[in-house]
């Protein structure tokens, strides 16, 4: 917004509203169109005839009202024609506080309203099952963020998901996860093809990835948890990777992990299923005390049943939209759900009785979702972003970090960049890319990597997603190999984008031992066809 008066920047143009209810639903297509690459006038002509003025006129007079309570300009994604709602509160009730990103059919906080999102959806209105039909069609005319670098200018409106028929899909390509028969038969034949390690080239993988002393690395983040209680902020940020997308953080008096697995397979199964090239380095029982745990999404490789169980419900869990209800099914009541752009707060107080927070935000990320043949795309998938707050009379500078979770590359990530950026260190995945046709919606390979790297504005990244279990065609080794020659390329520096062995630790301001040089072509190991 301008200044709130009215005025709207859509891709560079200012225009003025046309006024009242039409005129928001205008501009709202003109935003739409000039992301999806459309022609303006025919989207409007063909709102215009199904969506008459009156059908929207409680979610216009909802978004007007919490625009003009706001003093200063505010984020909202251009979901809010398609039947979104405010987090928290009715729409009549002014805030006392910063305003909440808008997020799809957000239930009031409290009170006798309650009841489930998804009792919320089914109960939204025709018209809202319209316009997200229309949103659906629009995001299937858009073409991939490769195929056009306009794709990846930012129009200063925040991505949100899709939701039709009580599943999500990403709004910039929602054929993500809807492969045909014929695309998932012709991965099942390619499969064949792929590599194979046999044992003694297993060996050299383990002798090459797994620390030989990995006692060290266990000192320093036990060592860097005793800083945090003396002083919570200037130890700063360590990370330690322990294997897959599991990293344990430690920033600001706080533990947590992402992703946590520790399970022999990940799968359904215990006697079938991709099965682990390496053990843990570090028992999940030698670690510092978690305070919490953030969840991508609930592939079987990154929401670990066996895990969390080890974990125990006594730890906070934090999950994207609509997974909660299956933690609390699974007795992990201490879980909170959240939205792309949705905010929160982690409090807790020292053994000292000083009080730390951290700053949460659940970000978007281009993915899928599915544990059963049954519940494909009905829970949320996300990025995480993790700040420290700002503190007053302090010199320390924020920290920030950000997990990237599981995704494809996507436009959303310039968007986090220039919402939360700079970060000091990001974890992004490079591993599980091939073959490109079938996985490029899904997961990011090394070059994308560097990219996501930029668009966030990261100090440092790490590799993640890699070498730990068998998913995808690329070999063990495939993805570092290319990461080395993709950062040469690039001609950056060796901290700028590195790996870390499993288990190891390493603090922000750290040299780097050059783990990365392993994997360059002419030390390459040798893969049996």
């Amino acid at each position: 917004r301008e200044n709130n008066r009215g005025r709207e920047t859509a891709g560079g143009d200012t225009q003025e509203f046309a006024g009242g209810v039409a005129g928001a639903r205008d501009l709202g297509v003109r935003f739409l169109a000039r992301r999806r690459g459309c022609d303006g006038a025919a989207l409007l002509s063909l709102v215009s005839v199904i969506c008459p003025d009156n059908t929207i006129i409680k979610t216009s007079r909802m978004w007007r009202s919490s625009i003009s309570r706001c003093r200063q300009p505010v984020h909202v994604p251009i979901s809010f024609m398609f039947g979104f709602t405010r987090a928290g509160g009715s729409h009549d009730s002014p805030s006392s506080s910063t305003f909440l990103p808008f997020r799809p059919y957000a239930a009031a906080s409290g009170g006798a309203e309650g009841g489930s999102r998804q009792e919320k959806a089914s109960t939204s209105s025709r018209t809202s099952l319209t316009l997200q039909g229309l949103s659906f069609a629009f995001n299937k005319m858009r073409r991939h963020p490769s195929q056009a670098e306009g794709d990846k200018k930012s129009i200063g409106v925040r991505s949100s998901p899709v939701i039709m028929n009580g599943r999500f899909y990403n709004p910039w390509n929602t054929d993500a996860a809807m492969k045909t028969l014929g695309e998932v038969f012709k991965l099942i034949v390619d499969r064949k093809g792929w590599p194979r390690m046999p044992t003694e080239e297993l060996e050299a993988l383990r002798q090459t990835l797994v620390l030989t002393e990995p006692l060290p690395h266990l000192r320093a983040l036990q060592t860097h948890h005793r800083a945090m209680e003396e002083d919570p902020y200037a130890p700063g940020i360590r990370v330690t990777w322990i294997n897959h997308s599991t990293v344990l953080v430690q920033m600001a008096g706080f533990n947590f992990l992402t992703d946590p697995i520790w399970s022999e397979r990940c799968s359904p199964f215990s006697f079938a299923g991709p099965r682990r090239t390496f053990a843990a380095p570090h028992r999940l029982e030698d670690l510092p005390p978690i305070d919490f745990v953030l969840l991508s999404h609930n592939h079987y490789d990154h929401l670990d049943v066996d895990t969390l169980a080890r974990l125990g419900p006594h730890v906070a869990y934090y999950v994207p939209l609509g997974l909660k209800q299956w933690m609390e099914k699974k007795g992990y009541h201490k879980c909170e759900e959240m939205t792309w752009w949705e905010e929160g707060t982690i409090q807790k107080k020292d053994a000292q009785g000083r009080s730390l927070s951290l700053s949460l935000a659940c970000t978007p990320a281009q993915h899928w979702s599915s544990r059963t043949p049954f519940d494909r795309m009905k829970t949320l998938w996300c990025s995480w972003t993790v700040m420290t707050q700002n503190q007053e009379n302090s010199q320390t500078p924020r920290q920030r970090f950000f997990f990237a979770g599981d995704s494809g590359y996507c436009p959303g990530f310039k968007e986090i960049g220039e919402e939360y950026g700079p970060f000091d260190i990001a974890a992004i995945p490079i591993g599980a890319y091939l073959p490109r046709w079938f996985m490029r919606d899904q997961h990011i390979d090394p070059q994308a990597a560097l990219d996501v790297h930029e668009d966030v504005r990261a100090r440092h990244s790490f590799g993640i997603h890699w070498g730990t279990f068998p998913l995808a065609g690329d070999a063990w080794d495939e993805g570092p190999r290319e990461l080395v020659q993709a950062r040469a390329d690039r001609d950056w520096p060796d901290d700028s984008f590195f790996l870390l062995r499993p288990g190891e630790s390493w603090g922000v301001g750290e040299g780097r031992d050059g783990f990365l040089e392993h994997f360059k072509e002419e030390k390459r190991l040798p893969l049996s066809p």
